[in-house]
């Protein structure tokens, strides 16, 4: 599966994921201008980047968040 970052909405705390999202931690953040970047480290080591809007008031790395997108935003990728 492919997710583009802009399909995730970032949520503060720790809410149960959606059927379509995961819970992590906020690791890194950085503005770049016209938005936001935020890598989030999941459960299992993986990591997931997010791209939030510039008027978004992320929380500080570190901060529990949970992650969710739309169904029809997970791209399935062919062997």
């Amino acid at each position: 599966m492919a997710l583009r970052p802009e399909r995730i909405r970032l949520l503060p705390g720790t809410a149960p994921p959606a059927a379509n999202g995961a819970a992590g931690v906020l690791r890194d953040l950085a503005y770049r201008g016209e938005g936001w970047v935020a890598v989030v480290a999941l459960p299992g080591g993986q990591t997931l980047r997010v791209t939030l809007p510039a008027e978004a008031s992320p929380p500080p790395p570190g901060s529990a968040v949970a992650l969710e997108w739309p169904a029809e935003a997970n791209i399935p990728l062919e062997d």
